[in-house]
């Protein structure tokens, strides 16, 4: 008997997690589930592999738990809020690109 992918899927815990964006996102509430860390990551076959940060967060809008790609600006952030972050809330709102860079400008806040 076949089992369709549906009921697989919600079998167990996921351990393939989705990534998201603040580069397609420019507004997330997000719960952080864990700790910074970084990895090697392709982004683009131009630029080869490349440490990035990443933090497992649950998107609070979608209740979809993924893995967060971080701005440098946006990890500077989270590591200002010191040693323990896992459980913290957070929204992060994506500005304007800043004027004769590649990057935008971000604003983290901590929600209560």
């Amino acid at each position: 008997m076949a089992t369709d992918k549906k009921s697989r899927a919600k079998k167990g815990r996921r351990l393939t997690l989705p990534l998201f964006s603040l580069a397609h996102n420019p507004y997330m509430e997000v719960e952080l589930l864990g700790e910074l860390r970084k990895e090697e990551m392709t982004l683009s076959a131009a630029d080869g592999p490349k440490a990035v940060d990443l933090v497992t967060v649950l998107n609070l809008e979608s209740g979809e738990e993924g893995n967060l790609l971080l701005p440098t600006l946006v990890a500077s952030a989270i590591r200002n809020l010191g040693e323990v972050v896992d459980g913290k809330r957070l929204i992060i709102e994506r500005g304007a690109k800043v004027p004769g860079k590649r990057y935008y400008a971000y604003e983290v806040f901590e929600a209560e």
